[in-house]
Parts: C-alpha cells; sequence; structure tokens
C-alpha cells in the first residue's frame, strides 16, 4: 500500500510508484506458517494471537499490523468516508469513520471493500478406484455449464489437487461457481441441473459433495 503525505492510501501513488518513489507499506493479518510449521489448522483468532506475538516483534517498517475492525460487513460496507472520494481514490481500500452502533469514529485502518457473492462448490473426493477425466471436463462438461447457465454465472474456476504422500489432498478436484445471489443460482440449478447430472458419468464416477458459501 502507497501511503500520500497525510498518511492516506493513495491508488495513484501505488500506479506510479516507479516514478513517484512513495513509500509503500505491507500489512499483516493473518499468520500460516511458523517456524516452518502449518498453522492452518488453528483458528483465525488464535494465529492472529500467534502473529502478534511470536512474528510482529521481530519486524518493523515497512510492514504493519492489520487490527482487527470489530463491525459486521453491512457496517463495514454502509459506513462511509467523510471526503466524499470513492473507494478506488483510496487505493483500492474504503476508510470506515463508523462502528457497530454508526457512532462517528476515525478506524484504525482501511477496510477492503469487496462485494459478497454466492459461491457454489462442487467437489469431487479421492477414493480408492476413483476415475476422473480431467480432459473432458475442461473441454466438454464446462464449457457447457457456461453455455447453460449463461449471464447468470459470475465466474467459474477449478482446483485440481496436488497429491503426494506429503501433500493430502480429501477432494481430487473442486470447480467454484460463483453467482450474484442464491436465488440466481437456485434458479440456475433448477432449469439446468438435470441436463449437467446427466453429463456426470461421462467424465468421473465419484460422487460430488456440494457446498455453497459466502464469498468476498
Amino acid at each position: 500500500m502507497a501511503l500520500d503525505a497525510d498518511g492516506k492510501p493513495s491508488f495513484n501513488l501505488l500506479q506510479n510508484y516507479g516514478s513517484a518513489g512513495a513509500p509503500l507499506h505491507f500489512f499483516v493479518f493473518d499468520l500460516l506458517l511458523l517456524n516452518g510449521r502449518d498453522v492452518m489448522d488453528k483458528p483465525l483468532v488464535k494465529r492472529r494471537e500467534l502473529l502478534e506475538k511470536r512474528v510482529l516483534p521481530k519486524l518493523s517498517e515497512p510492514v504493519r499490523y492489520s487490527p482487527e475492525l470489530k463491525a459486521s460487513l453491512k457496517d463495514l460496507i454502509q459506513c462511509r468516508g467523510t471526503d466524499n472520494e470513492h473507494p478506488q481514490d483510496q487505493g483500492g481500500v474504503l476508510e470506515v469513520p463508523c462502528g457497530v452502533n454508526q457512532r462517528r469514529q476515525t478506524a484504525a485502518r482501511a477496510v477492503s471493500y469487496l462485494e459478497v457473492m454466492i459461491k457454489l462448490s462442487v467437489m469431487y473426493p479421492q477414493s480408492d478406484g476413483m476415475k476422473f477425466d480431467m480432459d473432458y471436463y475442461r473441454q466438454t462438461h464446462l464449457p457447457m455449464v457456461r453455455r447453460l447457465v449463461g449471464e447468470k454465472l459470475k465466474g467459474l474456476s477449478i482446483d485440481h489437487a496436488i497429491a503426494g504422500e506429503d501433500l493430502p489432498a480429501p477432494y481430487a478436484v473442486i470447480a467454484n461457481l460463483l453467482f450474484e445471489s442464491v436465488t440466481t443460482m437456485k434458479a440456475a440449478l433448477a432449469e439446468h441441473g438435470p441436463e449437467l447430472m446427466e453429463d456426470i458419468p461421462n467424465y468421473t464416477n465419484a460422487q460430488a459433495v456440494i457446498q455453497i458459501s459466502e464469498t468476498s
């Protein structure tokens, strides 16, 4: 993040970092590894505690800590800055001057302005005797999904596991489909779900696991 003379995030300075010469700052908010050990099995609150106690004391500028901003997502989105600037003018982040009770206060840190969407994850578990034709899946099934769902589908990504003795992967393949709302997702599945389901035996014998999530 590039900060201007007043300490505010500046997207313009960030874009022109090479010529502007403005200092960059890096904000940390989570801890994934500690001394080479994976700590992702711990809750976020515990990981942040480890970050504060074990890592931050060893860091200095330009690395800064992004503390917790205790407010709901709805409050963070509704609480806009008082300077009437668009979030893009603040380096892609939104300043939040009010808290949960809508009282005016200066936010300790800027908060990322992210749009909440609905993610449909179709996950194919690893199992003995599992078959999965990735070529057919990529070249035939996924284009079918895009064609049938059309504009209702706002995003589509595929996770293909890298498996090994030291890289356990419970799912071989995960497809993530993004929709604007649960209503839109249900409408798409009701209309095209049966046809898509009929195509599954053409590329796998696995029983898919479905998860619906909010994502941003």
